[in-house]
């Protein structure tokens, strides 16, 4: 750099320290001319292993983050703050019945069913303002084809970003069987109430007319 005419230039590399620790040294040279005409170097060298550290942590965290996003087991999508989706994984696109391109072009509230919308968008609400950390709630949604589906959503904001750029990451657990069963459940015992309720009026009818 120096022979093609650059005044500075910045190299990083590392080095073992006297305790035998690997460390990341930034060195940066800087050429100024002396008095006689000729040039001479400057060199300052900093220690970076801090930065270079929460780097590489942050590039693993983002590989990481990547991995569960498209390869885990619950639907999950990055929303913006004006409640449109960045980005679904194939989960969701899936469990909703829409493409990824039409989920982009979408609201939350577009596929909410109307008596779920208003507590969804207050609790997000309460998370992008730092309310609240993060929310669960039982929800339903509408598929594209006009079925119903329950949705487990646990909603947080993404780390590692400013507070006020920050996207919501919701993720989506399919719990429409389980409702389905309590369903089931809650009719069971409402009908077998009934019958002891009528059983129970039977018998008092037959113990009347024998008195």
């Amino acid at each position: 750099a120096i022979l093609e005419g650059e005044s500075s230039y910045e190299v990083q590399f590392r080095c073992t320290d006297a305790t035998g620790a690997r460390r990341w040294i930034s060195e940066q040279v800087f050429v100024e001319p002396k008095g006689d005409g000729r040039l001479q170097s400057v060199a300052v060298c900093s220690d970076i292993t801090p930065w270079k550290t929460a780097e590489e942590a942050l590039r693993d965290s983002e590989a990481r983050f990547r991995r569960v996003f498209t390869q885990g087991p619950l639907g999950m999508a990055v929303v913006g703050r004006d409640f449109r989706l960045v980005n679904a994984n194939d989960m969701l696109c899936g469990m909703l019945g829409y493409s990824r391109e039409e989920l982009r072009t979408m609201r939350f509230a577009d596929f909410t069913h109307p008596d779920d919308i208003a507590i969804d968008v207050e609790l997000t609400r309460q998370v992008f303002a730092g309310e609240i950390p993060h929310y669960t709630v039982e929800k339903r949604y509408l598929r594209k084809d006009g079925k119903l589906l329950w949705g487990k959503l646990t909603a947080t904001v993404v780390s590692g970003t400013p507070a006020e750029t920050a996207n919501g990451l919701n993720m989506i657990e399919d719990v429409t069987d389980h409702k389905r069963a309590e369903d089931q459940l809650r009719d069971m015992h409402a009908q077998l109430e009934r019958r002891i309720e009528e059983r129970t009026a039977q018998l008092e009818d037959q113990l009347a007319e024998s008195i």
